[in-house]
């Protein structure tokens, strides 16, 4: 289920490519989903993570394609996008996450007058986030 959500999500976004690096994590079950169910169609609340770690709450769907019971459809094994429909509420907002999507920004080494690259994001500016990424493994100790 959250892998077939999770296509949908960057479907939703406009990318129709292979993602080699995922930027969101999502979740499902971890907490409450909140299901309920309508007219063939069940509801849940999924968990979407963005890169600096803030989670939002969306509302996802699915719907079997067979005369299955979506009340019934988690207890069976069609979970895939054969059988069952997956999709995503009007409470999807993709503005809440193509800002992440944009290209990097780089300070060059030069600029800085550093030994490594500093990649920066002001779009949650006042708020910060560090992330140390190692382009190669140091395996020398300091004393």
């Amino acid at each position: 289920m959250a892998s077939e959500l999770q296509s949908k999500f960057y479907l939703m976004l406009g990318i129709t490519h292979d993602i080699k690096r995922t930027k969101f994590l999502l979740t499902v079950g971890l907490l409450p989903m909140k299901t309920i169910y309508e007219d063939g169609y069940a509801f849940a609340l999924v968990y979407i993570t963005n890169p600096v770690a803030v989670a939002t709450s969306l509302t996802a769907y699915w719907k079997p394609l067979t005369n299955i019971n979506a009340e019934i459809a988690p207890e069976l094994d069609i979970w895939n996008n054969e059988n069952i429909e997956f999709g995503w509420c009007t409470d999807f907002n993709a503005e809440n996450y193509t800002p992440y999507l944009k290209p990097r920004n780089i300070y060059s080494k030069q600029q800085n007058n550093t030994s490594f690259l500093i990649e920066y994001d002001y779009t949650t500016y006042p708020d910060l986030a560090f992330t140390i990424c190692c382009s190669e493994k140091n395996t020398q100790r300091r004393n």
